[in-house]
């Protein structure tokens, strides 16, 4: 088996965005080895370079270690097991918190006027000892981890600062001096980052919630025939071809077909479609769906990570790791941040020494320096609504490849449709057969149905119908070769040439066709493809697509956006121009065969378009590569999700604007994060420099702006598409 170019770890112990860029710069150190690591969802994914393989990952694992973090392959950890985690952790933080609390509060009431003294210095220097050493440990061990790697995080500070103030009052208290000593500001700035702490974790809990959400759909038994029996199984054990029964208001374990029964299913988390739809025999069925009223037996055709269920949430997981160009800047700003902090806050102390001289007014302005300095909002700021808006859209059938694809949708200026299956139902139905020079219909419908029985094309399931309803017996052909995007030729038992297809690729083979016919079909705007046998044109096929209902709606609001539509289509340019006409769009490219479409997308790219092109994922999988940013409209089909930026699982064009609006939404949610977080640094340290900012109120602001930055991420989970506002 090949080894794979890129996994997901899950890592544990980053305090901050100073961790996750140190375990970032340490992965990459590793040969052939591209990483990126995420601060707010705890994880870090890691590419190989150049088709290159990555590590072992006992190299990888003990790369983590040594930079002082645990990490553990994802797929080798169960769910379960990382709520078991994570909660066990929370406890552990809510447990130092209440100690630090209790330890805390009698430190505070001596702040209270006429208690001054309630408190011996010794008892006050032992609650004070207990609240350093014990319920900051973690502090000093993330502190000591991230100097050992010769860098400095938001703990380094924390330590730093909580020390200066704990040492000084012990020196204090220990020389015998009248002066003023801090243990309540220390207690307090470590009893505060912790409550920060502890808020940023739920919050940071509840905005990676969409995964766990999408994950606990799927059930953990199945009912399988096994003997002439139903029994009950894991899905684990479940392979490709067993047969399963689902009951009345079961979810579907895997994906599967139809062998047997109907029901009506509720399809919401994969299409976003609020009303359940019918599902028959060999009807295609999904894992994590939910069964309505009937019993259904089904073969399964893919099961674990294959399943569409898997397939999406990786794609989720992938682009929440991913970076968006506009984080960059945080990066850079935070990567050299602590060191500033730290001169800034040498600074301080020599300067207000020497202006105030006075030794504590110093110390207390230094403190309030070092703890208020915490650069964590600024790496929450785009990983926490990137988080957000991607399992959004997931739930809404909108699957985002990387952050990349959200930034890019906001500066499109040019959006390229194929016509077939995106601006039209792909589902044409044979209207008319024309027969020429004393052919008959039946013949012609039955040469084309031989043809195109195993074709995938919409023309061909048009015809298989048209032959289904009129019970035509199909003849027999040998040697059939199809020829993307022009037509399908064969030999009849009698060694005759069969041609269907376009007039293009019977004019290449030297075939006439009769002019006066032809136009008169052409003027209806219909698409027709031509029947020939032994080097003569016997009849024309006549289909029509309707278009989907959303379409003037969908190009109506993008000429509004100043996005100029344009179609792109294989189809006959008076039938490409009859839509075009219909729809208020003026630039049509007709007749293009699939590998040309790239070109014309690139040419775009040329006259500086900014070019999203919407297909449909399989046959225009060259074009959505030439594109800036490319839309594959299907029902989470393999290839669709694996062929563009931006897929649309919905049936329906309007999760295109949908897609745009989440896009928008949630890159306006960055830039809030990114100025609220560059604001509260810029403003609070001159106010802390210059004594405004007491060490309490700089460690209660510093937990506020983290909290705040995820919670403002948050509030994307109240976007909503365009189905859901207009009920």
């Amino acid at each position: 088996m090949a080894a794979p170019s890129t996994m997901d770890f899950t890592i544990d112990g980053m305090s901050c965005a100073a961790c996750a860029r140190r375990l970032e710069r340490v992965l990459n150190n590793l040969d052939y080895v591209e990483a990126s690591v995420n601060f707010a969802a705890s994880q870090a994914q890691i590419r190989a370079q150049n088709g290159k393989s990555l590590p072992k990952i006992e190299v990888i694992v003990k790369a983590i270690k040594d930079a002082g973090f645990e990490g553990q392959p994802s797929q080798q950890i169960r769910q379960e097991d990382i709520q078991k985690r994570f909660s066990d952790h929370y406890h552990g933080v809510v447990r130092d918190f209440l100690i630090a609390l209790f330890c805390t509060l009698p430190l505070m009431l001596m702040m209270l006027p006429g208690l001054h003294h309630i408190l011996p210095r010794w008892s006050q220097f032992l609650l004070a000892s207990i609240v350093q050493f014990w319920c900051a440990r973690r502090f000093y061990r993330q502190a000591w981890a991230s100097l050992r790697n010769k860098a400095a995080n938001m703990d380094v500070l924390v330590v730093l600062g909580t020390l200066t103030a704990y040492i000084s009052s012990a020196l204090i208290m220990f020389l015998g001096s009248s002066q003023s000593i801090y243990f309540d500001t220390s207690t307090m700035i470590i009893t505060l980052i912790l409550l920060g702490r502890l808020l940023e974790m739920r919050a940071r809990h509840q905005a990676g919630a969409g995964i766990e959400s999408l994950l606990k759909l799927q059930p953990r038994i199945a009912h399988k025939e096994y003997n002439n029996e139903v029994i009950e199984c894991s899905i684990d054990d479940l392979r490709v071809g067993d047969h399963l029964i689902v009951r009345p208001g079961e979810a579907i374990p895997v994906d599967g077909i139809i062998l047997s029964g109907e029901s009506e299913i509720d399809e919401s988390f994969l299409t976003g479609e609020a009303f359940p739809v019918l599902r028959k025999k060999d009807d295609k069925i999904y894992a994590a769906t939910l069964n309505g009223n009937g019993i259904l037996r089904f073969r399964a055709t893919e099961i674990g990570a294959q399943t569409t269920l898997s397939r999406i949430t990786r794609l989720v997981e992938q682009a929440q790791g991913s970076k968006a160009n506009i984080q960059r800047l945080a990066d850079r700003v935070s990567a050299i941040f602590v060191p500033v902090v730290l001169a800034i806050a040498l600074i301080t102390f020599i300067g207000n020494w020497i202006l105030l001289s006075s030794l504590s007014h110093a110390l207390i302005r230094t403190v309030s320096v070092l703890v208020v300095a915490c650069p964590c909002a600024l790496g929450l700021a785009t990983p926490a609504a990137l988080m957000v808006g991607t399992a959004r859209g997931a739930r809404a059938g909108i699957l985002f490849r990387d952050a990349q694809a959200l930034e890019r949708s906001r500066h499109i200026t040019t959006m390229v449709f194929d016509k077939t299956g995106t601006l039209t139902q792909g589902k044409p139905s044979l209207t008319d057969i024309v027969t020429i020079d004393g052919s008959d219909k039946e013949t012609i419908l039955s040469l084309s149905y031989a043809l195109e029985k195993d074709s995938e094309h919409p023309f061909a399931e048009a015809v298989r119908h048209d032959v289904k309803e009129k019970n035509i017996s199909p003849v027999e052909l040998d040697k059939v070769q199809a020829v993307p995007g022009k037509g399908i030729k064969a030999l009849s038992k009698a060694g005759e040439t069969i041609l269907l297809g376009t007039p293009l690729f019977l004019s290449e083979h030297n075939i006439e066709l009769p002019e006066k016919d032809f136009k008169k079909l052409e003027e209806k705007a219909q698409s027709v493809v031509i029947l020939a046998k032994n080097s003569k044109a016997i009849g024309f096929l006549c289909f029509e697509d309707e278009l989907r209902p959303e379409s003037h709606y969908v190009i109506e609001t993008l000429l509004k956006s100043h996005i100029e539509p344009v179609i792109l289509t294989g189809d006959q340019d008076i039938v490409a121009r009859s839509v075009a006409r219909k729809l208020g769009i003026e630039k049509v490219f007709a007749s293009i065969l699939p590998d040309q479409k790239a070109r014309e997308i690139t040419r775009l790219r040329d006259e500086n378009h900014i070019v999203a092109m919407v297909g449909d994922g399989i046959n225009d999988a060259p074009a959505l590569a030439a594109a800036h940013l490319s839309f594959a409209m299907g029902s989470g089909a393999a290839a669709a999700l694996e062929s563009a930026d931006i897929v649309l699982v919905k049936n329906g064009l309007n999760t295109l604007l949908d897609a745009l609006s989440l896009s928008k939404a949630t890159l306006s949610r960055i830039k809030q994060n990114l100025f609220f977080a560059f604001i509260y640094n810029v403003l609070s340290l001159p106010l802390a420099a210059f004594g405004y900012l007491t060490p309490v109120l700089a460690a209660s602001l510093m937990a506020l702006s983290s909290v705040s930055v995820v919670c403002n991420a948050l509030w994307l989970n109240r976007w909503s598409p365009l189905s859901e506002r207009s009920e």
